[in-house]
C-alpha cells in the first residue's frame, strides 16, 4: 500500500469528522427551533440532517472498505480491527501522528454530537409531556357544582363540561 492510500485513509476520517461537526450545527438549530416552537425551522434542520446522514453513510462505508484492506495487507484479524490497532500498523511516524490526531478528532466530534443529541431528545420530551399535559387538561371532565335547575332552584347533581366534545 502506498502512502497516499493511508493519506486517503486519514482525509476520509477528517471528512467524516467534518459531517459529524456539520450533524451537531444542525443540532444547535434543531433544539431552537423546538424551544421557539418553530416547526417549519425544525423541518428544515432535519431536511438539513437527512442529507448530511446521505454524506456520513458513504464516507463510513469508504472507511470500512478503507480499513479491511489495511487489516488484510498487515494481518490484523477481522475481529481485532480498531482504529488504534490500524494506525498502530501505518508504515511511519508521521502517518501515524496524524492519523491519530484525525481518530482524536473523530471520537471528540462523535462524543459531542451525542451530547448534544442528549439535550434535544430531553427537550422534545419535556415539550411532548407539556403538549401531552395541555391536551390532557383541555379533554378532561370537569366537575362543575352550584348550578341551577330549570325551577331557579340549586341543583345538588353535578353537571358535565367538555371542552372538547368527545363523544363519537
Amino acid at each position: 500500500m502506498t502512502s497516499q492510500f493511508y493519506l486517503d485513509f486519514i482525509g476520509t476520517l477528517e471528512k467524516e469528522r467534518d459531517a459529524y461537526a456539520e450533524m451537531i450545527r444542525l443540532s444547535a438549530g434543531k433544539r431552537d427551533a423546538v424551544v421557539e416552537g418553530d416547526i417549519e425551522g425544525l423541518e428544515r434542520v432535519m431536511d438539513g440532517e437527512r442529507e448530511v446522514l446521505a454524506g456520513i453513510a458513504e464516507l463510513a462505508a469508504k472507511r470500512e472498505e478503507q480499513c479491511g484492506r489495511i487489516a488484510e495487507e498487515s494481518g490484523v484479524a477481522e475481529g481485532e480491527i480498531t482504529l488504534s490497532r490500524l494506525i498502530a500498523v501505518f508504515p511511519d511516524e508521521e502517518l501515524r501522528a496524524r492519523a491519530e490526531e484525525a481518530r482524536q478528532g473523530f471520537i471528540a466530534t462523535v462524543k459531542e454530537l451525542h451530547r448534544t443529541n442528549e439535550v434535544n431528545r430531553e427537550l422534545l420530551e419535556a415539550q411532548l409531556k407539556n403538549i401531552s399535559a395541555s391536551l390532557t387538561m383541555f379533554s378532561q371532565v370537569s366537575q362543575v357544582s352550584g348550578v341551577y335547575g330549570k325551577d331557579g332552584e340549586m341543583n345538588d347533581e353535578v353537571s358535565r363540561f367538555r371542552m372538547f366534545d368527545t363523544t363519537v
